[in-house]
């Protein structure tokens, strides 16, 4: 007949935790542990009894207690100030990593991040520059500022130019696509092409008309200036810019 199903003592999960820490944080092996020291015991913890074990005295609780709670789980005050320690000191470290290092559950480590209103903002890729770049940049923005005090208008006379190459392999991010269906329909979409082509586009904006026109593959600063000389009159006439407009233009 099966043993009755009842709650470990105290003094068991003491042992439990004390193997725990013998077996270097190992829950499986300090499960074997406590099996091998103890071999006449009616019953013996699996490794995850063991992991709430040792959470549960993480947070400064006793293991097996079952107090009614209300509303949210409780944050005990030294695991705030230890998660919010670890965040100071590497602010781009995870959760999951938290939670290791802490020996804190990771739901705990989220909820405490929560509450303090950290937000995991997203690292943006910006072009690298050197410190000779930063006094022209200065110079730049402080001449746009004294345009635009003497002329509101100004940026709308300005032509915004950029240009791109458009390969046919793409970019596109494959945790964005999905397939909903009962059984796997194995989607493919072809990727790394044999044979490869590209295109160079060049567009530009002024007062909120848009132009665009294909440029040649290689392009190189002669060749850039005799597009601007030779064909953006031609395109800009093309694409029905009035021509007061293209008169009081900048690039």
């Amino acid at each position: 007949m099966a043993a009755s199903r009842r709650a470990y003592t105290q003094r068991e999960y003491a042992e439990m935790h004390y193997f725990y820490g013998l077996c270097d944080g190992n829950a499986r092996a300090a499960a074997r542990e406590y099996r091998q020291r103890y071999p006449n015991r009616d019953r013996f913890p699996d490794y995850r009894v063991i992991m709430r074990v040792h959470n549960a005295y993480m947070e400064g609780t006793l293991p097996g207690e079952h107090a009614a709670r209300i509303g949210r789980p409780v944050v005990r005050l030294n695991n705030e100030e230890q998660i919010l320690r670890e965040l100071r000191l590497d602010p781009s470290i995870s959760q999951r990593q938290i939670s290791r290092n802490l020996g804190i559950p990771r739901s705990t480590v989220h909820l405490i991040i929560k509450k303090n209103k950290y937000h995991a903002y997203h690292v943006q890729r910006v072009q690298a520059l050197l410190p000779a770049d930063c006094e022209p940049r200065v110079r730049f923005c402080r001449e746009m500022l004294r345009r635009h005090r003497e002329d509101p208008q100004f940026f709308n006379k300005v032509l915004w130019t950029d240009e791109s190459n458009f390969r046919r392999m793409g970019i596109f991010n494959i945790h964005n696509l999905h397939f909903y269906s009962r059984m796997n329909p194995h989607i493919i979409r072809n990727d790394r092409f044999q044979h490869l082509f590209g295109i160079n586009m060049w567009a530009g904006i002024i007062d909120q008309q848009f132009v665009i026109h294909e440029i040649p593959p290689r392009m190189n600063g002669a060749l850039y200036l005799n597009f601007l000389q030779s064909n953006l009159n031609q395109i800009l006439n093309e694409a029905e810019i009035p021509e007061d407009r293209v008169a009081e233009m900048w690039l």
